[in-house]
Order: structure tokens, then C-alpha cells, then sequence
């Protein structure tokens, strides 16, 4: 599993070149520097949103191309998660991955609904860039809340040995109906 490290490698080189790039755009008031700084940013964040994905092998046993993951894990996703990049991703298969992963300080989060855009960030026009469903539209806030609920939790109890994050990580106030959350 080569490529993800080949995207890593790839992102950070475009990350210096926009690093590097605004040096020559004069405050985004010179087009072609601003274009390619703007490119080069785009093209980082692709490639790391890619690089940090995980996705079950194509071929191959899953357990045994996470069973070195020894680290604790937050892996997040949702029920419409579907692939965005030809890379044969399905909700099914983002889903697959926490049970492959070996048990200790393992944590996965299913949202009802969300799909791909809704871990961008953004709502609205900005998180239109691909066709959604309707039903996804209407929860990005909802959405938004819980997954910094529990992403701040899972880090406070995880870094910090937070007790009481790590009793709200028993049953997470932001669950709603049709969300999964599993522990081990």
C-alpha cells in the first residue's frame, strides 16, 4: 500500500508550492500567481483528503493490511459517503474498515445520511460543488455539531486521559436515530 504515502509525499510538495506561491500573487492581485497558488492549494487538499482516507485493499485480507495500527483511531463516515474519485469507496467499504482494525483505542462514528461533502466543512453553495441528495442537505449543521462533539472528546480522552470526555464517549449525547458508534 505505496499510494497513499505516494499522495502524502505529492500534497506536501504542493503545499509549498502555494506556500511559496503567495509570495508572488501580491495579495491575490496578480492572476496567473493567484491562479496557480489557488490550484496548488486545491490540488494539497485533494490529495491529503485522499492520503488520510481509509479504504479497504482492492485485494488482499483487510485485517491484515491494518493490523499494525497500533495507535488510537477516530475513523468517521456516513451512510451516503459514497465515492467521490473513482477509487471504488462505498459507504460499505469506509464502514468495513474499523472492523478490521485490531481492538485498542479503536472508534468509528456512522452518521445517518451524511454523505461525502458533509466532512468538508461547509454548507450551501460552498458544499454544491457535487450533486447531493436532498436529505443530506438539510443536516450539515446537525452533522457538523456532533462530529466536533465527538472528534473533541475522542482527542481529550485519548491525549489528555480525560475522564469525563471518556464517560461521554460511553453514549454520546450527539447520537441521533440511525447513528452508529462503536468502541473497542
Amino acid at each position: 500500500r505505496r499510494m497513499p504515502w505516494v499522495l502524502l509525499v505529492v500534497a506536501g510538495l504542493f503545499e509549498v508550492v502555494w506556500a511559496t506561491g503567495l509570495k508572488y500573487t501580491d495579495g491575490f492581485t496578480r492572476l496567473w500567481p493567484s491562479v496557480g497558488t489557488a490550484m496548488a492549494m486545491c490540488l494539497s487538499v485533494l490529495l491529503l483528503g485522499l492520503a488520510f482516507s481509509p479504504a479497504l485493499p482492492v485485494t488482499g485480507d483487510a485485517r491484515q493490511a491494518f493490523d499494525r495500527i497500533t495507535r488510537p483511531m477516530l475513523s468517521i463516515t456516513g451512510t451516503r459517503d459514497q465515492d467521490m474519485l473513482g477509487t471504488g469507496a462505498s459507504p460499505e467499504r469506509r464502514m468495513a474498515v474499523f472492523a478490521a482494525l485490531p481492538p485498542g483505542s479503536k472508534a468509528h462514528r456512522v452518521l445517518q445520511d451524511a454523505d461525502h461533502m458533509t466532512f468538508a466543512g461547509q454548507t450551501g453553495r460552498a458544499a454544491e460543488i457535487v450533486g447531493r441528495e436532498s436529505v443530506t442537505r438539510n443536516l450539515p449543521a446537525t452533522h457538523h455539531a456532533s462530529v466536533a462533539a465527538i472528534t473533541t472528546d475522542w482527542w481529550r480522552s485519548t491525549l489528555m486521559d480525560d475522564a469525563a470526555a471518556r464517560k461521554r464517549l460511553e453514549q454520546p449525547a450527539s447520537l441521533s436515530p440511525g447513528d452508529l458508534w462503536q468502541q473497542r
